[in-house]
Order: structure tokens, then C-alpha cells, then sequence
């Protein structure tokens, strides 16, 4: 289904409930899913964030497998609401879900068009009678050049405040710290492939709460508002794939020397029994 008004046009699907377009002003801004490099195009990333160790956990002494950011992103997901500009899709636990994750859990995904952004809200929800542990985040894919006629050297990543912060890189999956200041009194990071050598990179508990990817020989931007989340992570392939990906994270994939025990995993969220959560990004165009 489309959301919008006259400027701005969002596309959505309910499985996973995701965005697969995002045109402002007739140009497009999300990437469009190329199965050669990254299939998808904004996934949500539920229950867990990155990778499990060996993909494996234990919950309440009993091991479950999950893949790589869980599994709501492959779930069809119903459309619980929606208006010219609004759309609320809704999962629930199911059978399969709880082979996977032994939580009775109402997850809703919100999309709301204002002027030239789209807010994502989040909401989960409890609706066990224990309490239960999971991550949540987004996975925006941005098209990277955004005009065919600019270069990926043409791009920076530039922060609201400036920032000395190490990186969180990851490795085969898993996240290590590192003694790398990414960045050092600064704002801003020149972009290019090479920045990706070390894959995905992620910032921890940033003073700015957006930051803006931007073209430096056009007005072409778009603007991350993702205040309140704890973790952001930036990431694109090395190769020739067109896109960047601007993503707040409520949670983090496991080091590798992990103990494997799920409500002990760095970044894990609390919920207790009938009680709800919710956080919400927005993405701003120019």
C-alpha cells in the first residue's frame, strides 16, 4: 500500500512490514532490494539485533536457534490500520514464533507521513505472565549516490553535535570493541567504499540525536532523527552496491565470548508481564 501526500510517497508491504519506497519530490530515496547485492529494503529487526553466537541462545535453560536479526522481518505481518498518510501493521506470537522465542509478545509497526519525513514507531508488548528480554531496530537502506550524475566520494555522514567516540566493528557476525576514535572532536565522515572495509560499524550512547547523510555537490539529504536509541550502526557492502543503511538499534549482536545466556546479552531489553515498549525514529528528505 502507498501513504503520502502531494511531495511524499511511501510504499509499504506486510511482509515484514516494510518500507520498500520512499520518493520525495519524484526522486527516490530507498534502495530497491537488488537480490544480487541485498535483497531487502528497510527491515525490522526483532527479537534479537545482529547475529547470536552460533545462532543459538538459551532462555529460561533451554536452547532456541534464531537467525540473523530474528525473524519478524520474514513474517507477514497484518494491517491492523490505516489512513491516507498512517499505516499500523501488527504481528503476534504464534506456534511458530514460540519454536523460536518462548515469549507471548504483540508487536506493531506504525508509519506516519508528515510533511517531508516518515516517523517509524515501535511498539512491543508483553502479553506473557513473565518477564521477557529482546532487542528491536531498523534497517533503512538509502540509495547511495541519490542522483546518477553524483559519485560515492560525493557523500558524508554528519552528526548533530560533535562526537569523540570509538567504534563497535564487527567481525564474522560478532561485535568487538575497539580502541579506534572513529572520531575525535568531530562531526563529520568522509564517505567511500573503503569506509567499509571493516564491514558495519556502531556508535554507543552519541550526544547527537541525528545525523544527516548528505551529497556534498547537491542539496539532496536525508535526515536521521533517532533520539532515545542507544545504539546507531552504519553500514554498506564494499563492493558496488548502491546503498547505505542508517540504523538505531535497541540492542546488539553477541561477542564471540558470549555466554550464550539471552537476558544476559549486552543491550538486551526488560519488559515485565503485560507491560509495553516503544521508540520511534523519523527520516527526514530534502
Amino acid at each position: 500500500m502507498v501513504i503520502g501526500n502531494d511531495a511524499l510517497k511511501v510504499t509499504l508491504k506486510s511482509a515484514g512490514a516494510e518500507m520498500t519506497s520512499i520518493n520525495y519530490r519524484g526522486i527516490e530515496y530507498l534502495w530497491n532490494g537488488d537480490k544480487k547485492y541485498w535483497g531487502r529494503h528497510a527491515p525490522i529487526l526483532f527479537p534479537i539485533v545482529g547475529r547470536l553466537k552460533d545462532n543459538k541462545t538459551v532462555i529460561e535453560g533451554k536452547e532456541y536457534e534464531m537467525s540473523q536479526h530474528g525473524f519478524a522481518r520474514d513474517c507477514d505481518f497484518q494491517l491492523n490500520l490505516a489512513t491516507s498518510t498512517m499505516a499500523c501493521y501488527r504481528l503476534k506470537y504464534n506456534e511458530e514464533t514460540l519454536k523460536k522465542y518462548p515469549y507471548r509478545f504483540e508487536l506493531s509497526i506504525t508509519y506516519e507521513v508528515m510533511e517531508n519525513s516518515v516517523k517509524v514507531t515501535y511498539q512491543v508488548k508483553n502479553k506473557d505472565d513473565k518477564t521477557m528480554f529482546f532487542s528491536i531496530g531498523g534497517h533503512p537502506a538509502f540509495r547511495w549516490p541519490l542522483l546518477e550524475s553524483e559519485k560515492f566520494e560525493d557523500y558524508v555522514i554528519e552528526f548533530s553535535e560533535k562526537e569523540t567516540a570509538n567504534r563497535i566493528s564487527v567481525e564474522d557476525g560478532y561485535v568487538y570493541e575497539t580502541e579506534d576514535l572513529l572520531l575525535k572532536d568531530e562531526d563529520t565522515i568522509s564517505l567511500s567504499k573503503k569506509v567499509f572495509d571493516i564491514d558495519t560499524f556502531i556508535f554507543h550512547h552519541l550526544n547527537s540525536k541525528s545525523v544527516t547523510f548528505k551529497s556534498k555537490k547537491s542539496e539532496k539529504a536525508v535526515i536521521l532523527h533517532f533520539e532515545g536509541f542507544p545504539y546507531l550502526g552504519i553500514w554498506s557492502r564494499k563492493d558496488e552496491a548502491e546503498f547505505l543503511c542508517l540504523e538505531p538499534w535497541f540492542g546488539i549482536a553477541d561477542r564471540k565470548e558470549t555466554n550464550g545466556i539471552f537476558e544476559e546479552k549486552p543491550g538486551i531489553n526488560r519488559l515485565e508481564p503485560k507491560a509495553s515498549f516503544e521508540c520511534s525514529y523519523k527520516i527526514e528528505l530534502q
